[in-house]
């Protein structure tokens, strides 16, 4: 059964001080594997994609501009591996 995440608020608390592995539903069937850490004392987010091997660091405001999780949250395919 997968595990959906419903709000930035759930992301934060599960994401909270260690490493989420989640991925993002993608049409066709693929999916986009990230990991995702939430820092409260900075309230930051690092993300790793595994799609460009990439890490980042977001504030909330930046989580919602410059990525598709948020959007993914929104449309219920940000799913905890």
């Amino acid at each position: 059964m997968e595990t959906i995440i419903n709000s930035i608020e759930e992301l934060k608390s599960k994401a909270l001080n260690r490493d989420l592995s989640v991925y993002i539903k993608l049409k066709g069937g693929m999916k986009s594997s990230k990991e995702i850490y939430f820092n409260e004392e900075q309230n930051i987010f690092e993300v790793f994609s595994s799609i460009d091997g990439k890490s980042q660091a977001f504030t909330e405001e930046q989580l919602k501009t410059n990525t598709n999780i948020v959007d993914a949250i929104n449309n219920k395919v940000l799913i905890i591996e």
